[in-house]
């Protein structure tokens, strides 16, 4: 080729015709084929504002080019881009477009497996191509990821079972999340999971593995929901007596029930006597509210103290979003704000409420609690059984006056 050693940059290249560009691609040096397939790239746009440039593009130019030769069926010069592109994020985004192309057909899948066989980068972005739609060679590859030396690849190939979503591609990923011995790795794949499956998933893929396992990542994921953390906790003392010191968890009655008649008396008492005295308290304000709806004009008195007594309900049962909840009501028209507030009321309380099947637990739980605070000296009455030393909290006293007030309204008297 009679002109190689004048082209000696990417403006070079521009200038010539698109067949002297093409001979360029075949047999010129390793930057002068760079040159020649962004040049070919920009060419295949037309009436792109990208096709207009006149330097050099930057890689952000050169990944979206990456989606415009796909578009145009330009599959060598996509491969030679993935391949060849002096940029890490440039080539792996591009492997990402070619193991698109490859799912759909048009590329043969041994062109993918060559391309990630010693690249990691290259591996993670096809891995991040991977979804429920993806052929089984590239739901093998995911698969054989797991087994990577490089825990990143490993969590990428977790999250690209976890989005084929299969039961065999799930199974998969639950052999490997309880296999992992390491701490922080078993912690950074159990919020991945969290991530793509949502919380119960991650807990019920953990439920039958050992308690030091659940332990730490019941410890590290936060906000939690029952549903999830019992699964976590399992039968294990020591792990729901942790549970018991989480504010972001909301433990329901008869669970915290359970835990006092376990022995697991601190912080579930002082729980226990919050939720029951909410309930009541719940009750009493929806009945409030509901008044408020019905009279001819509520005073703007009227509606900022239901707002403040709302306030003071969600606070005392742990709801975490009601601030915001109660901010958005007070811009609302009154007639809109008690209908909002009617709605988030009803459905705290009913977070909060004691279920049918406490009943029967009741005198069981007060023969458990009156004991110890019929024996407590007065001082100590009040004595902090809550989450940490020398915090004031609810005590034997307060639940078990709720227990009577909710055993004498069972029986209508």
């Amino acid at each position: 080729m009679r002109y190689t050693e004048e082209v000696d940059c990417f403006e070079d290249v521009q200038r010539l015709a698109s067949p002297a560009v093409r001979e360029l691609l075949e047999r010129g040096t390793p930057p002068q084929r760079v040159w020649a397939i962004w040049t070919l790239a920009l060419r295949t746009e037309q009436h792109d504002v990208i096709a207009r440039i006149g330097h050099e593009p930057d890689p952000g130019v050169r990944r979206t080019l990456a989606v415009v030769l796909a578009a145009h069926r330009e599959y060598d010069l996509l491969l030679a881009l993935a391949r060849t592109d002096p940029s890490a994020a440039v080539r792996a985004s591009a492997m990402g477009v070619v193991a698109r192309v490859a799912a759909g057909g048009a590329l043969p899948p041994q062109v993918v497996r060559d391309a990630v066989a010693d690249d990691t980068a290259a591996r993670i972005a096809v891995l991040g191509a991977i979804d429920n739609t993806s052929p089984d060679f590239l739901v093998d590859l995911a698969e054989a990821s797991l087994r990577d030396f490089d825990s990143t690849v490993q969590l990428e190939a977790l999250e690209a079972l976890l989005r084929v979503g299969t039961a065999e591609a799930v199974a998969l990923a639950r052999a490997y999340l309880v296999d992992i011995a390491d701490a922080q790795l078993l912690v950074d794949a159990s919020q991945r999971w969290v991530r793509i499956a949502g919380n119960d998933a991650c807990a019920r893929a953990l439920a039958g593995a050992p308690a030091t396992m659940r332990g730490v990542v019941l410890r590290r994921l936060r906000d939690l929901p029952w549903s999830a953390a019992e699964l976590l906790v399992g039968d294990d003392d020591g792990l729901l007596a942790h549970a018991l010191t989480r504010s972001d968890i909301a433990i329901p009655p008869r669970a915290l029930a359970g835990a006092i008649l376990r022995g697991l008396d601190h912080g579930a008492v002082a729980r226990l006597a919050r939720q029951l005295e909410g309930a009541a308290g719940g009750h009493r304000l929806l009945r409030a509210v509901r008044d408020a709806i019905d009279a001819p004009q509520p005073t703007p008195g009227t509606m900022r103290e239901l707002i403040d007594q709302a306030r003071r309900y969600a606070a005392h049962i742990e709801i975490r979003d009601a601030g915001d909840v109660l901010a958005e009501l007070a811009r609302l028209h009154p007639v809109e704000m008690l209908l909002g507030l009617e709605h988030a009321v009803a459905r705290w309380v009913a977070a909060v409420d004691v279920p049918p099947d406490l009943l029967p637990l009741l005198p069981e739980l007060r023969a458990h609690c009156a004991p110890r605070f019929d024996r407590a000296p007065a001082d100590l009455s009040r004595l902090a059984l809550g989450p940490g030393p020398g915090k004031q909290a609810p005590l034997y006293d307060e639940l078990v006056a709720a227990i009577d007030g909710m055993l004498r309204a069972s029986t209508g008297r």
